[in-house]
């Protein structure tokens, strides 16, 4: 497997990412783990998952974060992968409005906390572009 630095942090990724966007809805936990054990046997350590994955089966919010969160925990790798997660996702019911507000970004940043069972998440994306370019300004303490 190759690694490549991403500029100006101490992350060294694999060069090709697990996305899990099926954990949970068409890939069950244990065909999901089986597929994580794979991946990581042959030298991989990014994986990507977003908040909304899952949702439009039966409303289960964040489940592949959890899938995910359990099989780091399961397997004692929080050192040693990467994760990348997505926010800000609209909500399926109401794909129009969109969930940029600073209050819509640190919920979905605290729901995905808990659900990948973390302290801190590596990489955290938009899921949607601002196309007002309109962004809440974030702090950085």
């Amino acid at each position: 497997m190759k690694y490549k630095n991403i500029p100006h942090t101490d992350l060294y990724p694999s060069v090709i990412c697990l996305g899990t966007v099926s954990f949970g809805t068409s890939l069950d936990t244990s065909t999901a783990f089986h597929k994580l054990d794979t991946f990581f046997e042959h030298g991989g350590n990014f994986i990507d998952t977003a908040h909304i994955y899952g949702a439009w089966d039966s409303d289960s919010l964040g489940r592949s974060e959890k899938i995910l969160g359990q099989w780091v925990k399961e397997r004692g790798v929080k050192e040693n992968i990467i994760i990348a997660t997505k926010g800000a996702h609209p909500l399926l019911s109401a794909m129009r409005i969109p969930r940029l507000s600073r209050q819509n970004i640190l919920t979905d940043l605290d729901e995905s906390l808990r659900c990948l069972q973390r302290e801190t998440i590596d990489l955290y994306w938009l899921h949607r572009d601002d196309q007002n370019d309109q962004l809440p300004i974030f702090s950085k303490h």
